[in-house]
């Protein structure tokens, strides 16, 4: 199992309402705006997912089952 975490608060006023899920209000540690403010990009780099998804992907690479 692979986990990630990402933090932040919640923000009191909508950016974006017709973004996915939590994007509109969350705005995650380190930054001021909501995630939808920034867009996928951002939010591919520092989600939970991308955070777990790397995490699977070193340990394919420490225990040599993927060539890097």
């Amino acid at each position: 199992v692979f986990k990630g975490e990402f933090k932040g608060k919640i923000s009191n006023k909508l950016v974006n309402p017709d973004a996915f899920g939590y994007d509109p209000i969350f705005i995650p540690d380190g930054y001021d705006q909501p995630v939808a403010y920034y867009g996928d990009e951002l939010k591919n780099a520092i989600s939970h997912r991308s955070i777990a998804f790397n995490k699977f992907i070193q340990y394919l690479k420490d225990h040599k089952l993927i060539i890097s």
